[in-house]
């Protein structure tokens, strides 16, 4: 017993035993600063994506969900599937209680404007008032193990108490709140025929997917909130009537948080 414990440490050691230095493959990878404006009730968000392309295809275009655009209206797919949901109509309807998602710029590292092109797309039921995914051509395909790096501004209207997601007075609470890149599915992942996007409309029914990676956030708010987030908290900042806090999180598929 005492030798066969001795050659597995040995093999290890030589690297006959693979060891990993992460959680997961970390596909889709965020660096975030975002600024709550609570008297708006917006946020202003910029972002840089690092996607890692996990197939063996080039990828000419990249999916993304707006989630938060299930709530600009009561003609989008989630809202017709609710039925309205009353309760949510009701808050919504209240001053500044609709939401959406506006792409102010969109670019990738080499400075190619990505937003001329970006179209919004319904790929479940053909819905025409369903903004909740937004397809991006790239002039530069990613090639089969390669990388992009994405920059995109944004600002989002935060709905008054919806699913999931929102405010209520001065407490917001928000999950599935940033533009967040779709799963490419290679052929032979989950029965796929050959590569595509897995990146559906939000629905009234069904469970958020995401692929693994790492996130760094900045949360700028007023000095008065504090904030509550994925990850570990790195460092708190003060800068006049307004704080900074800085989160990271390794190897998950979803960055949420309150204040």
């Amino acid at each position: 017993m005492h030798q066969k414990i001795l050659l597995l440490f040995c093999l290890f050691l030589s690297g006959g035993i693979p060891a990993f230095s992460q959680g997961s493959p970390r596909t889709a990878n965020y660096d975030i600063q975002v600024r709550l404006d609570t008297a708006e009730k917006k946020i202003y968000g910029r972002q840089v994506l690092l996607w890692n392309n996990p197939s063996a295809d080039t990828v000419r275009e990249l999916q993304y969900h707006l989630y938060l655009n299930a709530f600009r209206n009561t003609e989008s797919t989630f809202m017709q599937e609710a039925g309205g949901f009353g309760f949510l109509i009701d808050a919504l309807q209240e001053s500044c209680g609709w939401s959406w998602v506006e792409i102010k710029s969109l670019k990738d590292e080499y400075g190619n404007d990505l937003s001329q092109e970006m179209e919004y797309i319904a790929p479940d039921d053909g819905n025409a008032n369903d903004r909740t995914v937004l397809r991006v051509p790239l002039p530069r395909p990613v090639l089969p193990g390669g990388a992009i790096r994405v920059e995109m501004d944004w600002v989002t209207k935060i709905p008054r108490t919806a699913a999931r997601t929102g405010y209520n007075r001065d407490y917001y609470f928000m999950a599935q709140w940033f533009p967040k890149v779709g799963v490419y599915e290679p052929a032979g992942m989950r029965f796929a025929e050959k590569g595509q996007w897995n990146c559906h409309q939000y629905h009234a029914e069904g469970e958020y997917y995401s692929d693994f990676g790492v996130y760094a956030v900045d949360i700028t708010v007023p000095a008065g909130f504090t904030v509550g987030a994925s990850g570990a908290m790195a460092s708190v900042e003060e800068q006049g009537n307004e704080k900074t806090w800085s989160f990271r999180a390794e190897d998950v598929i979803d960055f949420t948080w309150a204040a």
